[in-house]
């Protein structure tokens, strides 16, 4: 099925990975399903990611025509006008909605707004920084459920969870995309260190992601449902460095897929663990 370019732009799955995100991260910190609040927080959720990704379009639209020539800008069938009037609008209705639900949400999704633009403007093309940006925004999402509820304390841990394994994937999503920043004169990481190092890095990463989830277990925090997605979870994780070390030619596309389709299995894994199953 063909989506309109407006949505398109949006990239929804992306939008309900991280609309899921908060909504499990405001059932960890206390809330409850049939909850109005936490409800809001996650279509704010949607929002902000969809403002994210229209934005990230409009800035590389010449990029796009050598790495994603099928997105909306890249292709021709959205004008850059049109985006700029959607993300606006995406960027504002997503405010309107954090001031709702109070201050906490508020600044969180200022914040979050201020990563955006600041990494697309200045910090998409210096190694690693960039990186980093990216995944500081997508941890803030466990965050910001928290503060939708009104309670951080239990949001933490997940959220450094996210920044570890978004980390890993941006680096990844910089060797995929490799060819079309060259040609830009982009400088992302594998560009400035090369492929191996950057393939060490991600690998490196991803080691310490599974340390981290290993850490509840450990100190008897989680329960067994945690243990049991997140011990599936690290064997896939243990495959891919595995690949990453010793493979002499990766898939950098089929890595990046398959650690965005374990994001949601990790807030899963998160959720049973605090609810004690």
């Amino acid at each position: 099925m063909r989506l309109p370019p407006f949505i398109k732009i949006l990239r929804p799955l992306n939008g309900l990975i991280a609309s899921l995100t908060v909504w499990i991260s405001y059932f960890i910190a206390g809330g409850e399903f049939n909850q109005l609040s936490g409800i809001i927080a996650a279509i704010a959720g949607f929002l902000f990611n969809g403002f994210a990704n229209s934005v990230n379009d409009i800035i590389d639209i010449e990029i796009d025509r050598i790495n994603r020539p099928d997105r909306p800008l890249s292709s021709g069938k959205m004008s850059r006008k049109s985006a700029i009037i959607e993300s606006g609008i995406l960027g504002l209705s997503a405010l309107v909605l954090s001031a709702s639900l109070g201050v906490k949400t508020s600044v969180i999704g200022l914040i979050a707004i201020v990563c955006m633009v600041t990494y697309n403007i200045k910090l998409k093309n210096i190694p690693l920084l960039g990186n980093i940006m990216v995944s500081f925004t997508a941890a803030l999402a466990f965050l910001y459920g928290g503060a939708a509820y009104g309670e951080l304390s239990p949001v933490w841990l997940p959220a450094v969870f996210a920044f570890l394994l978004h980390l890993g994937r941006e680096i990844i999503k910089d060797i995929e995309d490799i060819k079309g920043d060259s040609a830009m004169g982009a400088k992302t990481l594998p560009i400035v260190l090369g492929i191996g190092l950057s393939r060490k890095l991600t690998a490196m990463v991803l080691a310490v992601f599974i340390v981290v989830t290993l850490l509840p277990i450990i100190l008897q925090h989680y329960g067994i449902g945690y243990s049991i997605l997140i011990f599936l979870i690290d064997i896939v994780l243990f495959v891919i460095i595995w690949g990453l070390l010793r493979v002499r030619e990766i898939n950098a596309a089929m890595i990046s897929q398959t650690l965005k389709a374990l994001m949601p299995l990790g807030i899963a894994a998160v959720y049973l663990g605090v609810i004690g199953l």
